[in-house]
């Protein structure tokens, strides 16, 4: 019994004194994340149990604290009370429990329990410590057994986590520890301005800002509220370039991306932030623009081509189904939608760019048919080879100016090769992202950018340039949208081909041309072929007057041009005549027009192909 005993004590020794030698040799070689602290001790080697005058937030593998946000708290808390479950999981290899503030009616909120708190809970230790808060900084604070993350603005959050995962304590035993007297304030101050709520983005100190922030809902792939407009009003040219200076200092890089005169643009870009600052100078505004939907930026979305002998650029206005007579919305306004356009550019490259679409009304078989016979007849691309695509621009999100192609891909998609897509919307319809799923499961490698106002984008040969967006109808002083009118959310494309210009004003109305007006010197407006706006039904008699075009190209049949809602196309084709050498009416044929011998001629004519909607689909 005896010799028992002491066989075992001699095993429990030895195993012991192994394991310390072990743990001694080993623990220069402990994996541990670059952005986690270790304790050591003076010696050099690891601590293996917990000093003093720490929390021990986890060990052996489990959590001892639970992480806690509001029960209301939005994306940006959700996300970063994510982000630590997550270190805690996948790098920590710790199971945590993530939780809200939530309490049965009736009840108090838990008071001493071990807790991490993030952003604004019901905790009393975060209200207190908020409360303390300074404009533009965060804090990490222990308070008793619970820790405390807040900051002034919700976005800030994200700095306080990632400062707080970095200073926890790992030990070679895995015990995650950080000082039970912890309290760190961060500065952000640089970020800071009453109602600059723009996450991650220095704060603009010129002018006065909007009393709050526009949301922009939709990109290409992503549909949240990351896409934010902020403005600034009375502010001045130098202002403006001070704060792209202040950008550079914080890391942003700034890429001058202006192309038209009378305004100012940058892109600014810095990680996983990216953003549009523009200014125009005949108003004093500023605008900033939180855009994170990009797939690509602007360098990789653009190309150019040197345009070689017997290369040419054409411009078309393809002909749809229309009614010879005019819409009337009480008899035929479901079959005959007469709305809609559809143009189509032919690049020196031989690729083409599709300038929306028309409805899926006005793309019957037939009209699809005759649609491939003319992309394969204006590109000579013969059967068996794929004709590309170089870009797709769609003005706005209404159905009549995108379903018609869109409904064209879902038959012919395996014809042709989508490089590009280009657009700029406020918000989704069920129509647009049915559209964009058909686009990711045909077009995997398609691009896409959002135009901002300012920008020149270079495709091959042509510039576009972008004269207006729906971030322009947004009011400096409030922040809100200012149109009642949808199609104000066009976006207005200034086209630059072989020294003339094409000009595609969407369905814009009267209060965006009270912005164009308003932003730049009448010769900015200079024009050789006009897209009539909003198939002939918006009288925009300033603008147009500002234009002497050779061509008006009309997305309308010549009878609908006298009709429309109210008979409103009677005010505006006199106007349109008045300032046109040549109009051409969409419903009643394809035309094209391209520069031979320094002037606009038009080279290409045919018949509209297609019949009448017959309930048809996509």
């Amino acid at each position: 019994m005896i010799v028992k005993i002491f066989c075992r004590t001699a095993l429990v020794v030895l195993t012991l004194l192994l394991l310390f030698f072990l743990i001694s040799c080993s623990a220069d070689e402990s994996p541990v994340s670059a952005e986690i602290n270790t304790a050591v001790t003076e010696s050099g080697g690891s601590e293996s149990s917990p000093a003093e005058n720490v929390l021990v937030l986890f060990e052996n593998g489990k959590c001892n604290y639970s992480i806690i946000r509001s029960d209301i708290a939005e994306r940006p808390t959700i996300s970063v009370t994510t982000s630590i479950h997550k270190f805690l999981r996948d790098q920590m290899k710790v199971d945590a429990l993530l939780t809200t503030d939530w309490v049965k009616r009736g009840e108090s909120a838990p008071e001493g329990t071990p807790e991490i708190l993030v952003g604004d809970t019901n905790r009393p230790e975060s209200a207190a410590v908020a409360a303390e808060l300074t404009p533009g900084t965060y804090r990490i604070k222990v308070v008793g057994n619970r820790v405390v993350i807040c900051a002034t603005l919700e976005w800030m959050l994200s700095d306080a986590v990632n400062e707080f995962i970095g200073l926890i304590d790992v030990d070679s035993n895995g015990v995650g520890t950080i000082p039970d007297d912890l309290d760190i304030v961060g500065d952000l101050s640089g970020y800071f301005r009453d109602n600059w709520d723009m996450p991650g983005l220095p704060a603009y100190e010129g002018g006065k800002l909007s009393t709050d922030y526009y949301s922009e809902k939709i990109g290409y792939n992503r549909y949240d509220t990351d896409c934010r407009v902020v403005c600034s009003y009375g502010t001045s040219a130098a202002e403006f370039a001070d704060y792209i200076k202040k950008a550079e200092s914080y890391g942003f890089n700034a890429d001058s991306v202006s192309g038209v005169n009378g305004i100012t643009a940058y892109r600014l870009t810095k990680n996983a932030v990216s953003a549009y600052a523009y200014y125009a100078e005949k108003v004093r505004y500023a605008r900033f623009v939180l855009d994170q939907c990009d797939t690509a930026p602007l360098e990789e979305f653009c190309y150019s081509y040197d345009k070689q002998p017997g290369d040419n650029t054409t411009v078309y206005q393809y002909g749809l189904v229309m009614d010879p007579n005019g819409i009337d919305f009480s008899k035929n306004g479901g079959t005959r939608l007469n709305c809609g356009h559809m143009y189509i550019i032919k690049l020196a490259d031989n690729s083409l760019v599709i300038v929306d679409g028309g409805d899926n009304a006005e793309m019957s078989n037939q009209a699809a048919d005759g649609l491939l016979d003319f992309c394969r007849e204006v590109t000579g691309v013969p059967e068996g080879e794929k004709i590309r695509i170089s870009c797709w621009f769609i003005s706005h999100c209404h159905p009549d100016h995108y379903v018609g192609f869109a409904r064209f891909l879902t038959l012919y998609h395996d014809r042709f090769e989508l490089e590009r897509m280009m657009y700029n919307f406020t918000e989704a319809t069920a129509k647009f992202t049915k559209t964009l799923n058909y686009v990711q499961e045909f077009y995997s490698d398609v691009i896409y950018h959002k135009p901002h106002t300012g920008e020149s984008i270079q495709l091959a040969d042509i510039k576009m340039d972008v004269m207006y967006t729906l971030e322009d109808q947004i009011m400096p002083v409030t922040g809100k949208y200012a149109s009642t009118d949808f199609n104000d959310s066009c976006t207005v494309l200034r086209v630059l081909f072989d020294d003339h210009v094409f000009l595609l004003t969407g369905d814009i109305n009267k209060e965006a041309e009270k912005v164009l007006v308003s932003y730049y010197d009448r010769a900015e407006f200079k024009t050789d072929i006009l897209q009539v706006s909003h198939h002939g039904w918006n009288n925009l008699k300033t603008l147009y007057n500002f234009m002497k075009p050779t061509y008006s190209l009309y997305p309308q049949s010549s009878g609908g041009a006298l009709r429309g809602p109210s008979g409103n196309g009677q005010a505006v084709l006199p106007v349109v005549r008045s300032i046109s050498k040549h109009i051409y009416f969409g419903g009643d044929q394809t035309v094209g027009i391209e520069v031979v011998d320094g002037q606009l001629e038009v080279v290409y004519e045919a018949d509209v192909i297609g019949i009448s909607y017959t309930d048809w689909d996509w």
